[in-house]
């Protein structure tokens, strides 16, 4: 059987420090084997329970990976939740509002249709 029971509750989370790969799982909404292969290439860091195979992922490891893979980070800490949705809102209105300014100016991106 693998690591993990993919059954942990999201409210304990935010008090958690080590995580098994099934965990990791779950918070990143990935597959245990994404998180698996990961830590064996090495891009996310973690140690291996002695005298097992088991993997385990300390939550310094874990946040840097969700960060460096634009994974949010609200479901271990959920006080940043409101900051992070609003960032995202003004990151993707930033983009919309250049495709329509580059539609309008004649510029054409990738599956855009020329304005006027």
């Amino acid at each position: 059987m693998g690591e993990g029971t993919g059954t942990t509750p999201t409210a304990g989370w935010a008090e958690k420090r080590i995580f098994t790969t099934g965990e990791a799982a779950d918070v990143c909404k990935v597959s245990q084997q994404t998180i698996i292969r990961c830590f064996d290439s090495g891009r996310l860091g973690g140690f291996r329970v002695p005298g097992s195979k088991f993997r385990r992922i300390p939550r310094a490891d874990l946040i840097k990976f969700m960060r460096e893979n634009e994974i949010p980070v609200d479901v271990l800490d959920p006080k940043t939740a409101k900051r992070v949705t609003i960032h995202r809102f003004w990151k993707c209105l930033r983009i919309c509002w250049a495709k329509i300014r580059d539609s309008r100016c004649g510029r054409v991106g990738p599956g855009m249709r020329r304005g006027c």
